[in-house]
């Protein structure tokens, strides 16, 4: 009787296993679909905006759009900024908003997104731009979290309130 149980026992240890490996190969196949498609939604909406007026491309291919010029300085990639920003996926979603917490987000410039780190360095504090932030200079294709997926262009509105010089800089 043990040794029946035993095998029983097994059997169905093996099909909770092929179970949890037939849902994983789902997800794996459905999360390259769906990289796939982002890739293509971001190529083409790429491909409009960059003809949208006062829209730049930069050699890396993020695209930006100058809101506000500001009149102060320009952070490096060791400063610190602070700033307010407003985060969407291409359909409208939005992810994050500092806004909506009421509380702008500080943080060291070359400790965010390539994305990020590339657009602050052109921006004046007391600017606002609108980054279309392509997914290689996103999360590329392992996303962030729940809301953003593989290979999802990110829409951000970014307001540079403030840059704290690096105090370490020229130090030896």
């Amino acid at each position: 009787m043990k040794k029946l149980l035993y095998v029983f026992g097994a059997v169905f240890l093996l099909n909770v296993v092929n179970v949890s490996a037939f849902q994983r190969m789902r997800t794996d196949k459905k999360r390259a679909e769906d990289a796939q498609k982002n890739l293509k939604e971001e190529e083409e909406f790429l491909k409009k905006n960059k003809d949208a007026e006062g829209v730049k491309t930069t050699a890396t291919g993020l695209q930006y759009l100058v809101l506000k010029e500001g009149e102060g300085e320009i952070p490096t990639a060791t400063d610190e900024v602070k700033v307010n920003y407003k985060g969407t996926l291409i359909d409208g979603t939005e992810f994050d908003n500092s806004y909506k917490r009421g509380q702008p987000a500080v943080f060291p410039v070359n400790r965010v997104i390539a994305g990020w780190t590339e657009a602050l360095q052109m921006m004046k504090a007391g600017s606002k731009y609108k980054l279309f932030i392509p997914s290689k200079l996103g999360y590329g294709n392992l996303g962030a979290g729940r809301d953003i997926g593989p290979n999802q262009m990110l829409i951000f509105e970014v307001e540079l309130l403030g840059v704290e010089k690096d105090k370490n800089a020229g130090k030896k």
